[in-house]
């Protein structure tokens, strides 16, 4: 059957004229009827239902806990007194939005679709409960918020992503038939599906909890002091001293933000998911770790000898980030080494100019 295009397709031409008739609705209605628009104030008294359930739900979590801590009408309270701290927000709406509508476009029987739409609520609802409960005592404590809320955070995203899992797999060939009406090629998606399942549980876990919850001073120190070695080979001094590199003329401080995770993950995942080789693929990985934190290593050096001879490393330009701006560059050339050599990429391409 030739393909007439997306924007021949009869879905498409009932979504234009859907979303066309329920505009004209709503200009209409908006002139002849209301004063103010009334689409926000209904959502926000959604919002703030929603967020009401979602406070008793953390009432009963804190309770079975052991803790003393209440919270009423977006206000917490402990043993009487009122923490001002605790701002009510609702966590992944558009995340838990987006796998509704897979959810919703999926062929799929009417029973399955009502039963994933509930467990969706249902996890949405446990999830910002979760959250409500760590901010509350979080302020109640004075804890730093960013570790406690990794935790509730963590298990959010893994209860959203899992439905979203659990839904594709059971219905992975009726959503991918649909796509490729669209001419997507999905020859790597059908092959590399489970990896990229596995990638992002890996992303919420390393970078959302792990990322969050723990300092990383070993590792800091570790790049400090190597850090501190080299800058001796060229006369300078410095101390390091927790996320601190100390010198005569200024410092450097160091948040475990800095120590490039988020970039690390991304190339590793991407060398990971074109690899045709498991031994070459992982000797790459590890390579191109190292030689990523020796660059931090070197980055730290040359932060540390502007500061020393200026006072500081933000004149005409912000050299902290110039210097991250290099290491993305480096990164980008390290994938296309990767690329033109050793991926599954190259493979197909000299079989394509065998044959």
């Amino acid at each position: 059957m030739e393909h007439k295009g997306i924007f021949r397709k009869k879905e498409f031409k009932f979504a234009v004229v859907a979303a066309l008739f329920i505009s004209f609705i709503y200009i209409l209605s908006r002139i002849l009827f209301f004063e103010s628009d009334p689409i926000i104030p209904a959502i926000k008294f959604i919002e703030d239902l929603y967020l009401s359930i979602a406070e008793q739900l953390s009432n009963l979590i804190l309770h079975l806990s052991g803790s003393q801590i209440k919270i009423l009408n977006h206000i917490v309270s402990l043993n009487g007194e009122v923490f001002d701290q605790y701002v009510p927000e609702l966590w992944y709406k558009r995340l838990a939005l987006v796998i509704f509508i897979i959810i919703l476009l999926t062929k799929a029987p009417v029973w399955s679709k009502s039963l994933a739409g509930f467990i969706l609520l249902a996890a949405h609802l446990l999830g910002n409960a979760l959250h409500i409960s760590a901010k509350a005592y979080s302020v109640t404590t004075q804890w730093d918020s960013i570790y406690i809320l990794s935790i509730p955070n963590s298990i959010s995203l893994l209860l959203l992503f899992t439905i979203l899992v659990i839904w594709y797999l059971k219905h992975k060939y009726i959503i991918l038939d649909k796509l490729s009406k669209y001419r997507i090629s999905l020859k790597f998606l059908y092959k590399k599906d489970i990896s990229i399942i596995i990638i992002i549980y890996l992303y919420i876990i390393i970078c959302v909890f792990l990322l969050e919850f723990f300092d990383y001073l070993p590792w800091i120190n570790f790049l400090f002091l190597s850090t501190q070695k080299i800058l001796a080979l060229f006369g300078h001094e410095a101390i390091v001293d927790s996320f601190l590199l100390i010198g005569d003329n200024g410092s450097i401080y160091m948040a475990k933000y800095c120590l490039g995770f988020k970039t690390m993950f991304l190339f590793s995942s991407i060398v990971f998911l074109t690899g045709r080789n498991d031994r070459v693929r992982w000797i790459f990985i590890f390579s191109g770790l190292i030689f990523l934190n020796f660059v931090n290593i070197l980055r730290f050096v040359f932060l540390f000898i502007h500061v020393q001879k200026n006072g500081g490393y933000t004149l005409s330009i912000d050299l902290h980030d110039l210097y991250n701006y290099i290491t993305y560059s480096i990164v980008f050339i390290i994938w296309i080494i990767w690329f033109e050599y050793f991926s599954d990429l190259k493979a197909r391409k000299n079989r394509v100019e065998k044959g």
